[in-house]
Protein backbone atom coordinates (compact mmCIF):
# COMPACT_ATOMS: atom_id res chain seq x y z
CA UNK A 1 0.00 0.00 0.00
CA UNK A 2 3.00 2.43 1.13
CA UNK A 3 4.65 1.50 -2.92
CA UNK A 4 0.96 2.33 -4.57
CA UNK A 5 1.08 5.86 -2.81
CA UNK A 6 4.36 6.21 -3.16
CA UNK A 7 4.21 5.52 -6.95
CA UNK A 8 1.20 7.87 -7.14
CA UNK A 9 2.75 10.58 -5.73
CA UNK A 10 5.61 10.39 -8.24
CA UNK A 11 3.21 10.34 -10.95
CA UNK A 12 1.44 13.35 -9.92
CA UNK A 13 4.44 15.20 -9.42
CA UNK A 14 5.81 14.05 -12.96
CA UNK A 15 2.27 15.07 -14.36
CA UNK A 16 2.41 18.13 -13.14
CA UNK A 17 6.00 19.28 -14.47
CA UNK A 18 5.55 17.86 -17.62
CA UNK A 19 2.03 19.59 -17.78
CA UNK A 20 3.05 22.70 -16.83
CA UNK A 21 2.84 24.70 -20.18
CA UNK A 22 1.48 28.03 -19.14
CA UNK A 23 4.04 30.33 -17.79
CA UNK A 24 3.58 32.96 -15.68
CA UNK A 25 5.64 35.78 -14.50
CA UNK A 26 5.85 36.03 -10.75
CA UNK A 27 8.77 38.13 -10.06
CA UNK A 28 10.39 40.57 -12.10
CA UNK A 29 14.07 38.80 -11.55
CA UNK A 30 12.89 35.10 -12.33
CA UNK A 31 11.00 36.86 -15.47
CA UNK A 32 13.52 38.49 -17.20
CA UNK A 33 15.84 34.98 -17.37
CA UNK A 34 15.94 33.92 -21.28
CA UNK A 35 13.02 31.66 -21.91
CA UNK A 36 10.85 31.23 -25.22
CA UNK A 37 7.15 32.99 -24.72
CA UNK A 38 4.41 29.88 -25.42
CA UNK A 39 2.56 30.41 -28.56
CA UNK A 40 -0.55 31.82 -26.21
CA UNK A 41 1.86 34.18 -23.80
CA UNK A 42 -0.47 37.38 -23.56
CA UNK A 43 0.16 39.95 -20.96
CA UNK A 44 -2.81 41.31 -19.49
CA UNK A 45 -3.50 45.04 -18.72
CA UNK A 46 -4.19 48.36 -21.26
CA UNK A 47 -1.98 48.10 -24.00
CA UNK A 48 0.01 51.53 -24.21
CA UNK A 49 2.34 52.35 -26.98
CA UNK A 50 4.80 54.74 -26.01
CA UNK A 51 6.67 55.25 -29.85
CA UNK A 52 9.52 54.61 -31.37
CA UNK A 53 13.64 56.38 -30.05
CA UNK A 54 16.32 55.68 -31.99
CA UNK A 55 19.03 53.81 -29.64
CA UNK A 56 21.81 53.60 -31.55
CA UNK A 57 21.14 52.04 -35.26
CA UNK A 58 17.72 51.10 -33.81
CA UNK A 59 14.33 52.64 -33.44
CA UNK A 60 13.08 50.95 -30.81
CA UNK A 61 9.22 50.68 -29.97
CA UNK A 62 8.14 50.65 -26.48
CA UNK A 63 4.98 48.41 -25.28
CA UNK A 64 3.79 48.77 -21.92
CA UNK A 65 1.14 46.54 -20.40
CA UNK A 66 -1.13 48.10 -17.43
CA UNK A 67 0.09 50.33 -15.07
CA UNK A 68 3.04 50.11 -13.47
CA UNK A 69 2.24 50.08 -10.16
CA UNK A 70 4.01 50.89 -6.70
CA UNK A 71 4.96 47.91 -4.75
CA UNK A 72 4.57 45.76 -8.12
CA UNK A 73 5.96 45.58 -11.88
CA UNK A 74 6.00 47.34 -14.73
CA UNK A 75 5.24 45.32 -17.64
CA UNK A 76 6.78 46.34 -21.02
CA UNK A 77 7.52 44.81 -24.78
CA UNK A 78 10.13 46.42 -26.67
CA UNK A 79 10.73 46.13 -29.80
CA UNK A 80 14.17 47.18 -31.75
CA UNK A 81 13.25 46.77 -35.38
CA UNK A 82 16.48 44.19 -35.57
CA UNK A 83 16.32 40.72 -37.08
CA UNK A 84 16.14 37.71 -34.68
CA UNK A 85 19.84 36.88 -35.31
CA UNK A 86 21.41 40.52 -34.13
CA UNK A 87 18.42 40.47 -31.19
CA UNK A 88 20.14 37.17 -30.15
CA UNK A 89 23.33 38.74 -30.19
CA UNK A 90 22.63 42.22 -28.49
CA UNK A 91 23.41 43.52 -25.34
CA UNK A 92 19.93 45.48 -23.83
CA UNK A 93 19.10 46.41 -20.73
CA UNK A 94 16.38 48.71 -19.30
CA UNK A 95 15.14 49.94 -15.64
CA UNK A 96 13.17 52.72 -14.24
CA UNK A 97 14.91 55.79 -13.38
CA UNK A 98 14.78 59.49 -13.10
CA UNK A 99 15.18 61.57 -15.96
CA UNK A 100 18.54 61.46 -15.45
CA UNK A 101 18.88 57.77 -15.70
CA UNK A 102 19.49 57.12 -11.99
CA UNK A 103 17.98 53.66 -11.87
CA UNK A 104 14.77 53.55 -9.46
CA UNK A 105 14.37 49.95 -9.87
CA UNK A 106 17.55 46.94 -10.35
CA UNK A 107 19.00 47.22 -14.07
CA UNK A 108 17.55 43.67 -15.54
CA UNK A 109 17.99 42.12 -19.23
CA UNK A 110 14.77 41.34 -20.76
CA UNK A 111 14.33 38.17 -22.27
CA UNK A 112 14.39 37.50 -25.81
CA UNK A 113 10.60 36.41 -27.12
CA UNK A 114 11.59 33.97 -30.22
CA UNK A 115 8.41 34.17 -31.50
CA UNK A 116 7.66 37.62 -31.27
CA UNK A 117 11.11 38.92 -32.02
CA UNK A 118 10.90 41.26 -29.18
CA UNK A 119 12.38 41.67 -25.76
CA UNK A 120 9.75 40.89 -22.58
CA UNK A 121 10.88 43.14 -19.58
CA UNK A 122 9.19 43.11 -16.41
CA UNK A 123 10.24 45.65 -14.03
CA UNK A 124 10.00 46.08 -10.18
CA UNK A 125 8.11 49.38 -9.12
CA UNK A 126 9.52 50.51 -5.94
CA UNK A 127 6.70 51.27 -3.36
CA UNK A 128 8.12 55.11 -2.86
CA UNK A 129 8.09 55.48 -6.60
CA UNK A 130 7.63 59.05 -7.84
CA UNK A 131 4.45 59.57 -9.71
CA UNK A 132 6.29 60.23 -12.78
CA UNK A 133 9.01 58.05 -13.97
CA UNK A 134 11.79 57.16 -16.95
CA UNK A 135 11.85 53.84 -18.92
CA UNK A 136 15.18 53.54 -19.70
CA UNK A 137 16.60 51.39 -22.65
CA UNK A 138 20.30 50.70 -23.07
CA UNK A 139 21.66 48.57 -26.01
CA UNK A 140 25.12 48.33 -26.75
CA UNK A 141 26.18 51.65 -24.55
CA UNK A 142 23.58 53.59 -26.14
CA UNK A 143 20.42 55.08 -24.31
CA UNK A 144 17.13 56.22 -24.63
CA UNK A 145 14.36 57.12 -22.25
CA UNK A 146 10.80 56.94 -22.57
CA UNK A 147 8.54 59.10 -19.62
CA UNK A 148 5.93 56.90 -17.76
CA UNK A 149 3.28 57.19 -14.98
CA UNK A 150 3.59 55.40 -11.90
CA UNK A 151 0.56 54.63 -10.11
Amino acid sequence: MKKLALFALCMMAVFAVACGGNHSHGNANAANKEHDHDDDHEHSGEKKEHGKKKIGSFDVAVVQYGDAKRGGEGVFEVNTGASPEANQKMKISMWLGDKDGKELSPKITPAWAKEHNDFDGHLEVRKDAPDKAWLWIEIDGNKASWELEVK
